[in-house]
Formats: C-alpha cells, structure tokens, sequence
C-alpha cells in the first residue's frame, strides 16, 4: 500500500503481465471487461471495501503505521497493447479503478530514476 504525500495509502494489486483473453469482451453494444479483469477488479474492490471499516483502518495504522481513508484502486496487469485508450476509459467509469500495465510502471520507475540524476 504505497502513501501518497497526504500521508494516506492506496490499493495497490499487482497480477500478471500476461493476459489470457482481451481485456474488454463482448460485441460493442454489450461490452463488458473479461473475466480475469473483472476477477482481478473484484479483488481491488474487496481490499477497498476491508479498509472502509474503522475497526481495520485502526488496525492498519496501529499495527503498520498505514493511514487508509478513501483509497484509489491501482491494478498492475498485462502490457500496453493489450489495451486500447477505449479499453481504460470502460474499466475506470464502470469499476473506478485505474489500470497501469507493466510497461507503464517500468516507464514510470525509469522517469523517476532519472529525475534523481
């Protein structure tokens, strides 16, 4: 659970790079995510719903010194070209949740190395 400037914690959950079927399935008036995404989404959000209650955000932060209030939901999953723009926009409005790939992270890591230079 990676802590933003605020001092608070987000969910993280990190799956595998590689994806067994399309991110988003169905025809294009009834699309709806595969179910690995949705598993993996299902997941975020059971992690999401344990930190809403007060009795584990005390647990959290008496046991990990870990503050959690209104987390953002990251899932870690495949690599770019197994999602479109499309894909991201139909995952986010309807799980509310924002899917990074393993590419994007190694990018990410990579800028914030050599920002430290």
């Amino acid at each position: 659970m990676p802590t933003g400037i605020d001092g608070y914690a987000d969910i993280v959950d990190f799956k595998l790079p590689i994806l067994k079927s399309k991110p988003i399935v169905g025809n294009s008036t009834r699309s709806h995510p595969s179910f690995e995404i949705d598993s993996a989404l299902a997941q975020v959000d059971e992690y999401e719903e344990w930190c809403s209650q007060e009795i584990n955000q005390q647990w959290l932060f008496n046991t990990k010194n870990i503050r959690v209030k209104y987390p953002r939901k990251y899932l870690i999953i495949g690599h770019s070209k197994n999602f479109s723009p499309e894909d991201r926009q139909i995952l986010r409005k309807r799980r509310d949740a924002s899917i990074i790939t393993y590419d994007e992270l190694i990018a990410m890591a990579r800028f914030q190395l050599y920002r430290l230079k």
